[in-house]
């Protein structure tokens, strides 16, 4: 029986309550661990291709993340999850950190100048200084 995300959570036998939609999620991280199609790290296509199949078959609606799958690894599968859903290595080791900042749209102190006709009250809307608010950004 293969329970979908909407129902209710299921009690175990200890007494404790699990999600359905994390028991699948578990079934799909094992499965997936388990193939022996996915015997070497490397192979991301057969891996999503394999991701797909599977959500298909447990009526996920939709195809889980890496770091869901890991989340919900069993705890003996964890290195070869961490091995194979792993998508790139760490930045921060090499001392590169990526940071975004996102602050409000302020008025230049100077005043509006040619080269950047955004700004809050701007006939753009309320966009940062420099953009028209047709450019794509976060």
């Amino acid at each position: 029986m293969v329970q979908h995300a909407s129902e209710p959570p299921v009690k175990q036998t200890d007494s404790t309550q699990v999600h359905p939609a994390a028991s699948l999620l578990a079934r799909v991280c094992e499965e997936l661990l388990s193939s022996p199609e996915n015997a070497s790290a490397g192979c991301s296509e057969t891996i999503q291709h394999n991701k797909i199949h599977l959500s298909k078959k447990y009526g996920l609606g939709k195809i889980p993340s890496d770091i869901e799958l890991f989340l919900h690894c069993p705890p003996e599968l964890i290195g070869r999850a961490r091995m194979l859903l792993q998508t790139k290595p760490i930045r921060t080791q090499s001392g590169v950190a990526p940071i975004a900042v996102m602050v409000p749209p302020r008025a230049c102190p100077h005043g509006r100048c040619t080269y950047c006709p955004g700004g809050p009250g701007s006939v753009f809307g309320d966009t940062p200084q420099s953009y028209t608010g047709k450019e794509p950004s976060t």
